[in-house]
């Protein structure tokens, strides 16, 4: 499974694999990471390459949120043409984003009922 297959599953509310959770906690090895202190909040600076410390990070945060729950808002948008997911956390958007896909749509419904009249 590739790192976006697994966003994808949460996305689908499919039970996520466990591979994929151990893959993360990998990928956050190959950039060790020391702490800073800023603003009272310790954050991890990953030492390493550019690439994996970027990679690292990611799946940090990516972690961190499976962790508390919070990647369960995960949603797929609804425009079938976009590859984007985005988090919700009041069950209520549809879109990405309402000026984009949101909006697109709304447009081609319009457009629909006008030629039907």
């Amino acid at each position: 499974m590739n790192r976006r297959e697994g966003f994808e599953e949460i996305a689908d509310g499919k039970q996520l694999d466990d591979k994929w959770k151990s893959h993360l906690e990998d990928l956050t090895e190959q950039a060790p990471l020391s702490f800073k202190l800023l603003s009272e909040s310790l954050l991890p600076v990953p030492v390493g390459s550019s690439e994996d410390a970027i990679i690292s990070l990611i799946a940090f945060d990516a972690l961190q949120l499976l962790a508390k729950g919070e990647l369960l808002h995960l949603h797929r948008c609804a425009n079938p043409d976009c590859v984007l997911l985005f988090m919700d956390t009041t069950g209520r958007r549809k879109w990405c984003s309402m000026k984009i896909c949101g909006n697109r749509t709304k447009v081609a419904r319009h457009q629909i009922r006008r030629e039907e009249n």
